[in-house]
């Protein structure tokens, strides 16, 4: 059981587990040349990979479904935002406002029908993007294990 958890482990944080269950004294015993610790790396990798693929497609879905959740362009642009900013969570002290709009600023160029619509389209590059990367990303570190 240690070998697997360490091999996944190992994987989910990019090769760097022992070097933090070095700096914690905690190594435990973990044979790197054992078979589960090798198995489990790869579902490490599958699980790395897949994260941020899912996430986006998670994403993806949320925001489509904003146009039929609301007929209203200020709810609309609301729950985008919210949506935006629950998704970029761990990066929200560096991103902040980043690429947010705000009604006001929406309603001079646009309908309300044209705002509401919108909350509900993604920019496909940026999800050909991650999901292109999770995998390319995982199959490198696949290949290097």
């Amino acid at each position: 059981m240690i070998n697997f958890s360490a091999g996944f482990g190992d994987a989910l944080l990019l090769g760097f587990g022992d070097d933090l269950r070095e700096a914690l004294d905690i190594d435990g015993g973990v044979d790197k040349c054992s078979d589960s610790y090798i198995n489990s790396g790869y579902f490490g990798i599958a699980a790395s990979a897949l994260t941020g693929a899912v996430a986006r497609v998670s994403y993806v879905v949320a925001a489509r479904a904003i146009p039929s959740a609301t007929t209203s362009a200020k709810h609309a642009v609301h729950l985008r935002n919210s949506l935006k900013f629950s998704h970029r969570r761990p990066f929200n002290w560096l991103l902040g406002k980043w690429h947010t709009s705000s009604y006001q600023s929406l309603s001079a160029t646009k309908t309300e029908s044209q705002i509401i619509s919108g909350a509900g389209r993604t920019n496909n590059y940026w999800t050909g993007g991650i999901i292109g990367s999770s995998v390319l990303l995982g199959g490198a570190r696949a290949a290097n294990q």
